[in-house]
């Protein structure tokens, strides 16, 4: 028999199931929780002849949301999030990041769908990402 971590109620499982993480494996940060401050600067350095460029700080309902982007050659090559919503609505904005970043990569324009269930957060992502762009 396999082991691993259930999060869920034996009720809610049975219902409409539940997450299951082998033991020993990393739990993501929205299901363990931390309510810190999420503000922090870009995590990696810029390749030479790129350069950054820091949108602007996006509010929203649930938080600010501000993104810096990466370009080489006038293409982007990375989105950085550099503030994003915490609180009891963070795992929306777990959730969403990644996907923001990827869309955004993708279509290398602020012209993406967003993420669903996290308008706010998307909205203040794409705001962001636009006013990072417009630096271009």
């Amino acid at each position: 028999m396999a082991r691993g971590i259930v999060i869920g109620s034996a009720a809610v499982a049975a219902s409409v199931g539940a997450l299951v993480y082998p033991a020993g494996s990393f739990l993501p940060g929205f299901l363990v929780g931390s309510y810190g401050d999420k503000t922090a600067g870009p995590t990696s350095t810029a390749p030479a002849g790129a350069k950054t460029l820091t949108g602007d700080p996006i509010e929203t309902n649930y938080g600010t949301v501000q993104v810096a982007i990466v370009v080489e050659n006038k293409k982007i090559t990375d989105v950085q999030v550099l503030q994003s919503p915490v609180g009891p609505n963070q795992r929306y904005s777990d959730y969403a990041v990644p996907v923001l970043k990827e869309q955004a990569l993708a279509a290398q324009s602020a012209n993406i769908a967003g993420a669903s269930g996290a308008s706010y957060t998307s909205g203040g992502f794409i705001q962001s990402l636009q006013s990072a762009i417009a630096q271009m």
